[in-house]
C-alpha cells in the first residue's frame, strides 16, 4: 500500500487509516465479539494499513490493543484522542491529563504516536488552547505523545471554522479534516495554509451515509436541489453513471469517494472504518487503485464545488 509522509511529524503513514469510529466502530455497534474485530484488524494490517485511529468514545482502544501485542510497536501509528465536553460538562486540565494515561492503559503502549483534541467545535477552540493545550504539550515532554492534533466536528462545523481559527496558531502537527465529494470545501479554505506550515492531515467522512450507496448519493443530491444549492436542471442520475462507470466496470459509490480523497495530494490519510471483513476487502481495493480520471474529478468539482452544508453523515441547513 502507498505510504505518505504526514507533514511535519516525518512518520510514514499508509493511505488508508484504520478508523475505530464512524457508524461501525470497527463492528462494536453492530455487536462483534473482541475477537471478530482483533482479525478484522489484523487482516488489514497484513494487508499493509499502518496507521490505527481511535478515541476513548468508541470504545475500541482495548482491541486495537490487543492487535498490536505481537506486532513491533515501532511499525504501527497510533492516533488518538479524547472528547473536550461532554454535554454542559467541560473537560478538565487534569481530567484530560488522565485521559492519556487512560488510552496508554488501554492501548497497552508506553506512547502514543499522535494524540487529539476531538471534535472542537468552534466556540471552544479558545478554552482548549489556553486551559487543555498544555496537559497534551505536557504529555508530549514526558514522552508519553509524539505529536498533537486537533480534530473538527463536522458534522455541525462543515465550513471547517474551527480549523480555520486553529491554522492561525502554529501549534498543531496533524488535523483531522472532514472531506468528500460533497464537501471538498477544505482545498479552499484550509489546504494553503496547511501546506504552508506542513501540517499532516488525516482525511475523516469520505465515506458516510450520502455515499454509502447509490440510493443515499441520489437522495442527497435531490435533498440540495430542494435546497437550492444544486441546480434544479441537475440530472443526477446521468452525472452519477458518468461517475461510476469505468471502462467494462461500474464502481461502487464507496470506492469512488475513496479514490477521490485519495487524489488530493494534501491528506496523507484517508480514514476508513468498517466491522465486516467484506467491505474491508473492498476498500482496501479502492485504496490500491490510482486515483480517479481527471475527467471524473473535474466532472466531482465542477457539479458539487461550493457546497459547504453536507458532512455527509446529514445535510445541514443554515
Amino acid at each position: 500500500m502507498e505510504l505518505r509522509t504526514l507533514g511535519r511529524t516525518g512518520l510514514q503513514v499508509s493511505v488508508a487509516g484504520f478508523g475505530g469510529g464512524g457508524l461501525s466502530c470497527l463492528g462494536l455497534k453492530q455487536g462483534k465479539a473482541e475477537k471478530e474485530i482483533i482479525q478484522l484488524l489484523n487482516k488489514g494490517l497484513d494487508a499493509g494499513i499502518n496507521l490505527l485511529d481511535t478515541s476513548e468514545r468508541n470504545g475500541t482502544e482495548p482491541a486495537i490493543g490487543k492487535a498490536l501485542k505481537n506486532r513491533a510497536r515501532d511499525k504501527i501509528i497510533l492516533s488518538s484522542k479524547r472528547s473536550v465536553s461532554y454535554g454542559e460538562h467541560q473537560v478538565s486540565s487534569a481530567e484530560f491529563s488522565k485521559a492519556i494515561d487512560d488510552s496508554l492503559r488501554a492501548l497497552g503502549v508506553d506512547y502514543i504516536d499522535i494524540f487529539s483534541f476531538h471534535g472542537v467545535f468552534p466556540g471552544e477552540y479558545d478554552r482548549v488552547v489556553q486551559e487543555l493545550l498544555p496537559s497534551l504539550t505536557q504529555a508530549k515532554a514526558a514522552g508519553k505523545v509524539r505529536f498533537c492534533g486537533i480534530t473538527e466536528a463536522f458534522k455541525s462545523d462543515t465550513r471547517h471554522q474551527m480549523l480555520q481559527t486553529a491554522l492561525m496558531d502554529d501549534l498543531w502537527d496533524v488535523i483531522m479534516v472532514g472531506y468528500n465529494v460533497f464537501n471538498f470545501s477544505a482545498q479552499e479554505l484550509l489546504f494553503d495554509q496547511v501546506n504552508q506550515n506542513n501540517i499532516g492531515v488525516l482525511g475523516m467522512f469520505a465515506v458516510r451515509q450520502a455515499l454509502r450507496d447509490e440510493d443515499n448519493f441520489l437522495e442527497t443530491v435531490r435533498k440540495l436541489i430542494e435546497s437550492g444549492e444544486l441546480n434544479g436542471h441537475f440530472d443526477e442520475e446521468s452525472i452519477l453513471n458518468q461517475l461510476l462507470n469505468e471502462c467494462e466496470e461500474r464502481l461502487s459509490v464507496a470506492e469512488l469517494a475513496y479514490r477521490y480523497c485519495l487524489g488530493n495530494p494534501s491528506i496523507h490519510s484517508v480514514l476508513m472504518g468498517t466491522g465486516n471483513p467484506l467491505h474491508l476487502e473492498q476498500n482496501l481495493g479502492a485504496f490500491n487503485k490510482s486515483t480517479l480520471s481527471p475527467i471524473k474529478i473535474q466532472l466531482i468539482e465542477k457539479h458539487f464545488g461550493g457546497i459547504q452544508t453536507v458532512s455527509g453523515q446529514r445535510v445541514t441547513s443554515e
